[in-house]
């Protein structure tokens, strides 16, 4: 059974605008606001490419609906928080 999140629990969460700043063979570096994260996932993105990800105290987290990620409708700056 799936567990359901209530709007409160999920209102806390801390979505952010990160963009790809590099792709290489062992994975993707994306960068949140001043910070810098890597990936091993196999991103199909190119460099420039903003998709929306979660943070978590200090992982980065990239959540998929069906098979893709999470990509914002306008051109945000990287960092910025989703609410």
């Amino acid at each position: 059974m799936k567990e359901i999140i209530q709007f409160e629990d999920w209102a806390k969460l801390d979505f952010r605008i990160g963009e790809v700043i590099s792709i290489t063979k062992k994975g993707t570096e994306i960068i949140v606001g001043d910070k810098n994260f890597f990936t091993k996932l196999s991103l199909v993105v190119k460099k420039g490419d903003k998709i929306v990800v979660l943070l978590s105290q200090d992982n980065l987290i990239i959540p998929f609906a069906g098979n893709s990620f999470l990509v914002p409708d306008s051109d945000i700056e990287p960092g910025s928080r989703i609410s």
